[in-house]
């Protein structure tokens, strides 16, 4: 089932992410993060649940863009439990997404997504996301 994520959630969407990024985040600094987004109503966040457990776990941003003169819908994270991963989780939760996304009326629905995620790679390019640009980055 998916459903909109709450501040309840907060834990099981920090687990997820720190699996995403093969990384522990700073939860001092993920929690205020997670607590304002999810109070943004140009934010928009959704777990898929089996049973009581999160496997699942989507995040759209809607911005106004200059150059796409009109709204953008941008996916910041989409992460699936691995056991979970080709049973259609992935795949429904960017439904979920795009729907709001149209009915939010943007234009574009864009994914960024690291280079060494090749299998999130070819799942974006199989559900008919198009490959067109390059992400440059600075730390600060």
């Amino acid at each position: 089932m998916i459903r909109t994520a709450t501040q309840t959630d907060l834990e099981s969407i920090y687990q997820l992410l720190n699996h995403l990024e093969q990384n522990t985040l700073s939860r001092a600094a993920f929690e205020p993060i997670f607590m304002k987004n999810i109070a943004d109503e140009n934010v928009f966040y959704y777990v898929h649940e089996f049973g009581n457990h999160i496997i699942g776990f989507v995040s759209l941003h809607i911005q106004h863009l200059l150059h796409h003169t009109g709204k953008v819908g941008e996916i910041h994270e989409l992460v699936v439990k691995d056991e979970w991963q080709g049973k259609n989780v992935g795949k429904n939760l960017l439904q979920t997404v795009k729907e709001i996304a149209k009915t939010q009326g943007c234009v574009n629905l864009e994914v960024t997504c690291n280079q060494k995620r090749l299998k999130a790679h070819q799942f974006y390019e199989k559900i008919g996301m198009k490959k067109s640009h390059y992400k440059f980055v600075l730390s600060l």
